[in-house]
C-alpha cells in the first residue's frame, strides 16, 4: 500500500473510533491528532498506521489521550495471497464482536482494547507498545514467560467454550479452517516438507522418527486437514491459531517480572482441539530447556487454569491430562504441517537458511510447485535439520510420558 496515509484515515475516522460510532450520543472533540505513516509487519499480511490524538468528550474541560494502531488488509502481502480475503473478515468480526465477548465472559483482558472502525475490514485498537514489549526473537520465552501464556490461553479457549453454546454461528465462522483447507494452496508446501523432512531424518539415522513422516507422505495432506477440523467426541475450544513471539505483548512489574500478556493477531483462528495452540507456542517459540524439562509441567498449568476457568463459567466440560496427551497423538498431522510450514520459516528468519519469497505473489505459484525450489531451500535449511531431531523426542516423550 505504501507510506502515504488512506484518504479516510481522518479525524472524521478517528472520532467515529473513539465515539464508538457515527450514532453515539457522547460527542468527542480533537484537539491533536497524528497519524504516522504506514508499516508492515512481518511483510506478510498488514499495513500499520499510528494514531496519537488529544481530545476531550462532551463538556469536559479534562484532556485525554490515545495510541492507536489501524490495522489495514494488505491484499498483495502473501498470507492475504494465499489465505484470500475471509482471513481477514475473520479477524475483522473477531475483533468487532467475539473478543469483547470472551473477555467479558471471564472478565479478563487477554486482548487489545478494540474501538470501532467505519472501513470494513479495518481493525482499530489500543496501541500496545506504549506499556508492553515483545520478547527479541533470539531470547524466546523462558518457562515464567510460557506459563503466563498458557494461563492466559486457557482463559481464551475456556472463554469460547462458554460462547460456543450461546453463538455457535460466530465461533464457527472466526474459526474456519483457512490455512487447511480442503483444496488449499499449502498442500504442495506440507507434502514437500513431509518428504524431506523424512528423509533428512532418514540420513541421520532416525529411523523412528524418519517413519512418522514418510508413513504419513502419500496422505498428509488429507490427514491434515481432517486434524484441523472440530473432532467429534472430543472439546474442542476457539484456537488463537498463530500463538508465537511476535503476537505475544507482555507487561512488566519494577522487578522486570512479566505480569500480563495479550494476544494480536486472529486471522488464523480455527475451532479444533486446545493442542494446537500449545503445540504451536512450545515448539515455535519456547526456549529449548523449557521445551527439554518443563513441558508436562506447562500443560498441567494450562489444564488447571482451563478447567478452572470452565467451572466459573458454568460448563460441565474437563481435560485432563490423559486427554490432553491422546489429543497430541490426534495432533500428529498437525505437528508435521506446523513443522514443515511454520516452523522452518520461523527458525530461518535472520539465519542463512532464510529464503525470500519476493516474485511469488499468487495462490498459484504454490498449488503449481513454482515455489518449491524456495520450499526445498527453506526445509533444508541446517537450523531445522538440526533442530529435528530433538524436537520429534521431545514431542514423543510427552506422549509416551
Amino acid at each position: 500500500m505504501g507510506d502515504a496515509i488512506p484518504s479516510w484515515l481522518d479525524e472524521n475516522f478517528v472520532v467515529a473510533a473513539l465515539e464508538g460510532g457515527l450514532d453515539k450520543q457522547t460527542k468527542v472533540s480533537i484537539i491533536n491528532l497524528k497519524f504516522d505513516a504506514s508499516s508492515t509487519v512481518e511483510g506478510f499480511s498488514s499495513d500499520i498506521y499510528k494514531v496519537r490524538v488529544d481530545y476531550r468528550v462532551g463538556d469536559s474541560t479534562q484532556e485525554q489521550s490515545k495510541a492507536l494502531v489501524v490495522k489495514v488488509p494488505d491484499a498483495s502481502g502473501l498470507i492475504n495471497v494465499l489465505l484470500g480475503p475471509i482471513s481477514c473478515q475473520k479477524e475483522f468480526r473477531h475483533h468487532k464482536e467475539l473478543l469483547p465477548k470472551m473477555m467479558k465472559k471471564v472478565n479478563f483482558a487477554f486482548a487489545p482494547q478494540t474501538f470501532y472502525s467505519t472501513v470494513e475490514k479495518v481493525v482499530v485498537m489500543e496501541d500496545l507498545k506504549i506499556d508492553y514489549h515483545i520478547i527479541a526473537r533470539n531470547v524466546q520465552l523462558d518457562f515464567e514467560h510460557c506459563k503466563l501464556v498458557l494461563a492466559t490461553l486457557a482463559k481464551y479457549h475456556a472463554s469460547s467454550v462458554a460462547l460456543y453454546k450461546e453463538n455457535k454461528e460466530l465461533i464457527e465462522f472466526v474459526g474456519k479452517e483457512v490455512f487447511f483447507p480442503e483444496g488449499g494452496p499449502l498442500r504442495q508446501w506440507v507434502e514437500l516438507g513431509t518428504r524431506t523432512l523424512g528423509e533428512s531424518l532418514q540420513k541421520q539415522g532416525y529411523k523412528e522418527y524418519a517413519d512418522v513422516f514418510l508413513s504419513r507422505a502419500d496422505n498428509i495432506w488429507d490427514l491434515l486437514v481432517e486434524s484441523m477440523k472440530p473432532q467429534p467426541g472430543h472439546l474442542n475450544v476457539l484456537n488463537h491459531g498463530d500463538l508465537w513471539l511476535f503476537n505475544l505483548f507482555f507487561k512488566y512489574n519494577e522487578a522486570k517480572e512479566p505480569v500480563e500478556v495479550k494476544f494480536i493477531d486472529y486471522q488464523a483462528s480455527r475451532y479444533t482441539l486446545p493442542v494446537m495452540d500449545l503445540v504451536y507456542l512450545i515448539y515455535g517459540s519456547a526456549q529449548p530447556d523449557v521445551r527439554e524439562h518443563r513441558q508436562i509441567e506447562l500443560y498441567n498449568h494450562y489444564l488447571e487454569v482451563f478447567n478452572g476457568t470452565l467451572e466459573q463459567l458454568g460448563c460441565t466440560e474437563r481435560l485432563t491430562m490423559k486427554q490432553f496427551k491422546e489429543y497430541m497423538k490426534l495432533a500428529i498431522p498437525w505437528f508435521i504441517g506446523v513443522i514443515s510450514f511454520a516452523l522452518s520459516h520461523m527458525w530461518s528468519i535472520d539465519t542463512k537458511d532464510e529464503q525470500s519469497f519476493d516474485g511469488l505473489t499468487t495462490a498459484e505459484d504454490f498449488h503449481s510447485g513454482r515455489a518449491n525450489p524456495t520450499l526445498l531451500a527453506l526445509l533444508r535449511g541446517e537450523v531445522l535439520n538440526a533442530r529435528l531431531p530433538v524436537i520429534m523426542r521431545q514431542y514423543f516423550e510427552v506422549i509416551e510420558s
